[in-house]
């Protein structure tokens, strides 16, 4: 059982400032299936019907969130582009993993854009959503997440095709952005809407180990104006707006912060550790995460107390930062890894 009552308010002070959270927040982007799995100590499963799978499906992700002391749970909620991926065993856990083949994607050219049959802009997963609001306890809140127009873009392309049309059809790679944009702004639009809803997050891994996917120049060209809009859309309806962006990107962070983001998570030692992005940022966002996965995945328990520690004692005062991974709870994470993490962040809970 939970060892404190959930309360949305916590992490909300994290990424607006508003006010100190009253004690240290644990948030992730996500856990993997077969952790909730795990966690809630029954496998997902098909209901009777579409309704009572969404029940099965949210009954898990909420007793897993819960299990783990955060104070949101996450709708699944990304705009359903249809994309070409390779899958793989994993060897992690059972079944296969999907990877993204990075030679094609299925649209390099302009006759496959206008044959890609597009979603409906703003059509969202309210059955998801509601079925989360109907099991969460009282307190607890909603966050959802979103894949971002960068991704999508080069999903769709495949990152090889797409750097050709950088050169090739640069007017085809501003109507992708156009296409992929407008309908992942009008998603988050349409859950920032949703009571439900206290925070939408979008992750879109702008870097690499050691730079920007893109100049600067494209980025400002083709994928900011989207943040802007869709960290707009969010604050129409009073809610944070959280970017989820891996790799090396903080050549230009000052001017992702100027669009309008409430918090920035992911973070990796080897790339900027979090204690340094609360020292550089704080003052101007919430930061959320930062425990290095490879640490989480490959570490012993003492080493992963000790580094959570040295993490806590430098992020925790600024009270603009949530405890987590530096990026999900992929199940190639024990779960005693994960806890022991956690249990250095109940240790300094008041009583």
């Amino acid at each position: 059982m939970p060892a404190h009552q959930p309360d949305r308010r916590r992490l909300l002070n994290v990424l607006t400032g508003q006010a100190p959270p009253d004690r240290l927040p644990f948030i992730d982007l996500r856990v993997d299936d077969d952790v909730i799995e795990r966690i809630a100590g029954e496998p997902f499963r098909e209901g009777a019907n579409a309704t009572e799978t969404e029940a099965i499906t949210a009954d898990l992700i909420v007793r897993c969130c819960l299990e783990l002391d955060w104070d949101m749970v996450w709708a699944r909620c990304s705009v359903p582009f249809r994309k070409e991926a390779r899958l793989a065993d994993d060897t992690a856990g059972s079944g296969a993993r999907a990877w993204q083949d990075s030679h094609g994607g299925g649209m390099a050219t302009r006759e496959e854009f206008e044959a890609y049959p597009w979603p409906q802009p703003g059509a969202i997963q309210e059955a998801h959503v509601e079925a989360l609001a109907n099991r969460v306890p009282e307190g607890m809140g909603i966050f959802s997440t979103t894949s971002g127009v960068y991704e999508n873009v080069t999903r769709l392309t495949g990152v090889e095709s797409f750097a050709y049309l950088l050169m090739d059809d640069p007017d085809l790679v501003g109507d992708l952005f156009q296409a992929v944009g407008e309908r992942i702004v009008a998603h988050i639009d349409k859950l920032a809407s949703l009571d439900a809803i206290d925070c939408c997050w979008m992750g879109d891994d702008l870097g690499h180990k050691t730079g920007l996917q893109l100049s600067p120049a494209m980025l400002r060209e083709y994928v900011f104006p989207w943040i802007g809009r869709a960290a707009e859309a969010c604050h129409r309806y009073s809610k944070p707006f959280v970017l989820h962006s891996c790799g090396r990107i903080y050549s230009v962070m000052d001017e992702i912060i100027d669009l309008g983001i409430d918090a920035k998570h992911s973070f990796e030692d080897g790339i900027l550790p979090v204690e340094d992005a609360v020292q550089r940022y704080s003052d101007r966002l919430g930061l959320v995460g930062g425990v290095d996965v490879h640490l989480l995945a490959q570490g012993d328990l003492e080493e992963i107390r000790k580094r959570t520690r040295e993490i806590i004692e430098a992020c925790a005062p600024s009270g603009r930062w949530a405890l987590g991974s530096g990026n999900s709870f992929a199940n190639y994470i024990p779960v005693e890894a994960y806890q022991a993490m956690l249990d250095v962040g109940r240790a300094t809970w008041p009583s």
